[in-house]
């Protein structure tokens, strides 16, 4: 240390008045005149790191005095570290942080889920943000920010023990991409990150619906390339005992063998862009039967349908339908009773009121009557034989397939 005086008037070795304040490089320290004494402001001798002439954080050479505005307290470059002249207060809050978003809508602004007060300040601390998607916070006296302070802000600012803090920021106009914030309150710092949502949304797909299929058989669907959504996209089916399977090489079922990524599964899985799949299921052990699956990727569906083949005919097929002859007072339910039930489409749209004359008579003739004309006649029976009058008719009512006459020998289409 320097010298005293010899009293009031200021200090000697350096000369210096009263209240004086001057570095003394070689004592590594601050110090002031005391009226007639130098007093040092801080360690003499340093802090305690090996000088170097200048400190970091912020730059400044030995001998420096500058004002940290975070600890609010004046500090000195010793030629190593940055001392403290005077109390420092604590501006480190207690831990805070807000919650990642996950899911976000693309290019929205969205805000923080908490209104985090923040604790542990002796004085008001220095609160900034920055990072991606123009980030702000504002300052609320309450914790539903009913009362705000600092109304939404991405400057620095203030903040005081026990008040709040929102954050805000714009999500990424992409998808599956994370934005981060970062936000300082005296010397605590967290980030906050928000992810927006995957594309979802492939292009449209459909798989071909079979039909004509065996009973109680493993039937597979064809193969499709999934396309235009993200990796990783959700993937499941459901319905019908169908499952599904994943491969990178679809164009034959060999090379979706060999190139198969997921094992057939009814469970739910990720896909990615470009991947093709193939769908299962085993059809129905009835005839003319449909089973369906949904195939669901990410918010889109397809549903296919497996239906049997139908049974075989026992009767005549005329029309891609499958007829017989009634007899005296029988109507379709009761002709049909033994062949699956009565055809109504056949019946009535084919040979009867829907139908035409021309197709009426080549059913007839199916049956074992002779060609020839067909009479109209006022009655539901559609097409029938007139065992009286022996002649072809065919009914200009609606058909139904409950009606009878004891004269009709009507002309029914059954189901097998």
């Amino acid at each position: 240390m320097h010298g005293r005086g010899s009293g009031s008037g200021g200090c000697t070795d350096p000369a210096g008045s009263a209240g004086a304040i001057v570095y003394n490089s070689a004592a590594r320290v601050f110090q002031g005149c005391g009226g007639s004494i130098w007093r040092a402001m801080g360690p003499v001798g340093g802090a305690g790191s090996p000088h170097v002439g200048s400190c970091s954080d912020p730059g400044g050479l030995a001998g420096r005095l500058v004002y940290n505005s975070v600890f609010h307290v004046l500090q000195y470059c010793d030629g190593a570290d940055w001392v403290s002249i005077g109390k420092v207060f604590d501006v480190t809050p207690d831990g805070f942080g807000f919650s990642e978003l996950t899911d976000v809508a693309q290019g929205v602004t969205v805000e923080s889920v908490e209104i985090v007060q923040i604790n542990g300040l002796d004085v008001a601390a220095v609160v900034s943000i920055a990072g991606d998607g123009a980030p702000m916070y504002r300052v609320c006296n309450d914790a539903s920010c009913t009362e705000v302070d600092v109304d939404w802000s991405n400057g620095a600012g203030l903040i005081e023990n026990g008040q709040y803090l929102q954050l805000r920021l714009t999500s990424s106009a992409s998808s599956r991409t994370t934005y981060s914030a970062a936000i300082a309150v005296g010397a605590g710092n967290v980030q906050w990150d928000v992810t927006t949502v995957g594309d979802t949304i492939p292009d449209a797909f459909s798989f071909t619906d079979q039909t004509d299929a065996a009973i109680s058989t493993q039937i597979e669907s064809n193969i499709l390339q999934i396309t235009g959504m993200d990796d990783g996209t959700a993937i499941s089916i459901s319905g019908g005992g169908g499952e599904y399977r994943i491969c990178t090489d679809g164009t034959s079922d060999a090379n979706c063998d060999g190139s198969e990524i997921q094992a057939w599964t009814s469970g739910a899985s990720t896909i990615d862009a470009n991947q093709y799949v193939q769908l299962r299921l085993m059809s129905s052990a009835s005839n003319s039967t449909m089973v369906s699956t949904t195939l669901t990727v990410g918010v889109s569906n397809d549903q296919w349908d497996v239906t049997t083949i139908a049974p075989a005919c026992g009767g005549v097929m005329v029309g891609g339908y499958c007829w017989y002859l009634g007899g005296p007072y029988d109507n379709c339910d009761d002709a049909c009773s033994t062949h699956g039930g009565c055809n109504l489409a056949g019946t009535k749209d084919y040979a009867g009121s829907g139908g035409s004359d021309a197709n009426c008579q080549a059913v007839l003739v199916a049956l074992g009557y002779p060609a020839g004309a067909v009479l109209g006649q006022s009655t539901t029976a559609g097409c029938f034989f007139n065992a009286v009058s022996i002649k072809r008719m065919r009914g200009s009512i609606t058909t139904t397939c409950a009606a009878s006459n004891a004269k009709f020998r009507r002309a029914c289409a059954c189901n097998n």
